[in-house]
């Protein structure tokens, strides 16, 4: 297991099942516990070019989110501007996927700009913290462009 997220109230981890599969589960000071994991093996599959892969968006310890990057390395994260904390949570897919995670107190809509080293080149990639809310939802904290 991997830790990705923890406070005093609980705790965000995850890890891959031995046929490859990306799982993640919480667990909560008061003995309430989650587990789910995708249903096909070697999901998400590792691919060719550099990327960021969402792995889970969630609220464990805050609003959670845990990314891959394939072929890259995550040097910052920024929201508008400002430095997110960046949790380098492990490695997956034998060796092939770094897994990192960010989190914010509560629901955060919008994107995020995710600043990667590809060998000597250094780009910036964005990546979203959620895929279900309504475009400018006042009642939310935002990042960046709206995803929806």
């Amino acid at each position: 297991l991997l830790v990705a997220a923890e406070s005093t109230g609980g705790a965000l981890f995850v890890w891959e099942s031995s046929d490859g599969r990306f799982c993640h589960g919480t667990a909560t000071g008061v003995g309430v516990t989650s587990v789910a994991c995708f249903t096909r093996p070697h999901t998400p599959p590792v691919g060719k070019e550099p990327r960021l892969v969402p792995l889970v968006r969630m609220m464990a310890t805050g609003w959670n989110v845990v990314f891959g990057a394939e072929h890259e390395t995550v040097e910052s994260v920024t929201c508008d501007g400002v430095p997110v904390r960046v949790k380098d949570v492990g490695v997956m897919a034998d060796g092939r996927r770094s897994v990192h995670a960010v989190e914010f107190p509560d629901l955060t809509l919008g994107t995020v700009s995710v600043r990667v080293r590809r060998g000597s080149r250094v780009v910036t990639e964005t990546l979203a913290l959620e895929t279900f809310a309504k475009k400018d939802d006042a009642r939310f904290a935002s990042c960046g462009e709206p995803t929806s």
